[in-house]
């Protein structure tokens, strides 16, 4: 799979628009209704709320929003869920998974935080 490294992504309706400048997002975003396959590697946060096939790896934070939906691995700091995830979590620091949200596959968390109403089913391990 490609290697796609984004440095801000602004979502306009169904287009994409990638920007390069010194007035950037606080974070990278793959916007609803967008789908992407292949391997996302960002220096910065990112925020997905549409659908990615692949992987994604980033030392920041990744959130996925309530319409996002990852078939892949997620290697970062930090996690938040509120959509759909299948794949392994290597997360750094804390994993937190908010109601509504589906995990499946395997987490490797710092710390782990799961609200009532998500529907996790995964092999959960701590690291340190």
């Amino acid at each position: 799979m490609p290697k796609i490294e984004f440095k801000t992504i602004i979502y306009y309706d169904k287009h994409i628009k990638i920007m390069s400048s010194s007035k950037s997002l606080p974070y990278s975003l793959l916007g609803e209704k967008t789908s992407l396959t292949g391997n996302i590697s960002s220096t910065s946060d990112f925020r997905i709320d549409g659908e990615l096939n692949g992987n994604i790896s980033t030392k920041g934070r990744v959130t996925l929003g309530p319409t996002a939906l990852v078939k892949g691995n997620i290697n970062c700091g930090e996690l938040h869920i509120e959509g759909e995830v299948n794949g392994l979590l290597n997360i750094k620091n804390t994993v937190w998974i908010k109601p509504k949200a589906k995990v499946k596959g395997e987490i490797k968390y710092g710390n782990l935080l799961v609200e009532k109403g998500a529907d996790l089913n995964a092999k959960c391990s701590h690291q340190t």
